[in-house]
């Protein structure tokens, strides 16, 4: 019996077998995810994702890029360049408050159910959403037909962070039936054995054997996000990115090439602490106490700027790791392991 498999979980054959002609089989399969959020730092944010993509494209590879539809109309609006450069990557999309398809924030879809459920988030995902009321401009296009028609894809995956049952599988099967292929259903790592291909709601959940994003490094007392460790210089080889993803990989002991996810956020690379909108949609810290509209976007920010020394230390490491991946592993798309499932 493997671990980790829900009630009900669809599975999916594993990778076949290579066949002579084709290309032997990797050793891992690394897939870069930056979730991108910072309307608070607009500028900054454009200015960060643009060289990640230069880096991406450099190592002739891609990376993914979880979009939300308030973030890409402001960039077509103040940083068209940036769509451009996206336009080479692989796109997916993510959603942020006060998107009704966020835990805490459901009130505009719970109580419906069937037709009326699915023509409600039909609306949230193609009109455009007020971050300062939650409510929509209707003559505005927004959410997920915003960023395929602009980027000239539909998102291959998608999140769903909501725990109410009935809107994440509504919403799977709205964004299943507008072309995404996959969904994040966890951030963690999981046991998937020799298979790592599930359907949740028709949807491919995301594999992920491996995550490169924090762990226990020589000297710490506890896990730390490995960005964090670059604040006065370079930290230990174990605490850097590369050397962990080459670790991790060479401990695997499955019968297949491993599923690695590296994740980050892009304001990960520009800030630290809390992240800038905290007090616009919640009252606490832990994010615990939802507040209500109209949110102030304006709001006191509990993060920090990096120092620009830091920021470049960070970002070199992170080039690091794709261009070590790059060469010794084989960097894929939730569009490529989607199509590794069948689908």
């Amino acid at each position: 019996m493997l671990q980790g498999l829900a009630a009900g979980a669809v599975l999916l054959s594993s990778p076949p077998a290579a066949a002579a002609a084709e290309p032997p089989t990797p050793k891992a399969w690394v897939n870069f995810v930056i979730n991108v959020q910072n309307f608070r730092y607009l500028s900054s944010s454009a200015e960060i994702v643009g060289k990640l993509c230069d880096l991406f494209s450099k190592a002739g590879v891609q990376g993914d890029f979880y979009l939300t539809g308030p973030m890409v109309q402001r960039y077509a609006q103040s940083h068209p360049e940036v769509i451009e450069k996206l336009k080479g990557q692989g796109i997916c999309t993510h959603n942020r408050p006060p998107h009704p398809i966020f835990t805490g924030f459901e009130g505009r879809l719970r109580g419906l159910s069937g037709e009326a459920l699915s023509s409600r988030i039909n609306d949230f995902e193609t009109r455009a959403l007020d971050l300062a009321t939650g409510e929509l401009h209707p003559e505005e296009p927004g959410g997920f037909a915003l960023i395929a028609a602009l980027l000239g894809k539909a998102p291959s995956c998608v999140a769903v962070p909501t725990r109410d049952p009935a809107i994440k599988e509504a919403a799977c099967r709205w964004y299943k039936e507008h072309g995404a292929k996959a969904v994040v259903w966890t951030h963690k790592a999981q046991d998937l054995g020799d298979s790592p291909f599930q359907l949740k709601h028709g949807l491919l959940a995301r594999p992920s054997d491996i995550t490169i994003y924090q762990w226990t490094a020589r000297g710490e007392a506890k896990e730390s996000l490995w960005w964090n460790r670059y604040r006065t210089g370079e930290p230990s080889t174990d605490g850097q990115p590369h050397d962990y993803i080459e670790r991790q990989v060479e401990s695997w002991k499955g019968t297949r090439p491993p599923f690695v996810t590296a994740l980050i956020h892009e304001n990960n690379f520009t800030r630290r602490g809390k992240d800038p909108w905290t007090y616009t949609f919640w009252m606490d810290a832990e994010k615990s106490v939802p507040r209500s509209p109209p949110f102030d976007l304006d709001a006191s920010d509990p993060s920090r700027p990096r120092s620009e020394a830091e920021q470049g230390r960070i970002l070199q490491a992170y080039a690091r790791m794709i261009e070590l991946c790059a060469k010794k592993y084989t960097v894929v798309t939730m569009a490529d392991i989607a199509a590794m499932a069948g689908l």
